[in-house]
């Protein structure tokens, strides 16, 4: 299994009414970035979720497998090209607003505990 950590300082989060989708990115820093995670879902449900690490070489659709969020961090299990990574993002940094929680309920349906 892969670990990966970071500390996240920014959270952007977007209700796209022309291109009908929710999304919330977790990142450093707001334009100058190395280290972020992204998730993506159309407005229609019978659609999975994308989710994306870092790069579009780490995502895709449906490889979020869980993700449990504490009021200091957000613990995300992925598979990606058949590889385990566990992503752990600090989150001491931020304050998530309760829209960026409803977001995440949407976006990531039961697989968010």
């Amino acid at each position: 299994m892969k670990e990966f950590k970071f500390q996240a300082r920014f959270v952007s989060f977007e209700k796209n009414e022309e291109d009908e989708y929710f999304s919330v990115g977790f990142s450093e820093d707001e334009f100058n970035f190395e280290n972020y995670m992204f998730f993506c879902r159309s407005y229609s449900e019978e659609e999975p979720e994308y989710t994306e690490i870092n790069d579009q070489a780490y995502g895709g659709y449906n490889i979020c497998k869980k993700a449990v969020l504490f009021d200091d961090k957000f613990l995300v299990n992925l598979t990606i090209n058949d590889e385990n990574w566990e992503i752990n993002i600090d989150l001491k940094g931020v304050k998530l607003e309760k829209i960026v929680i409803e977001y995440l309920k949407f976006i990531l349906e039961d697989k968010l505990k």
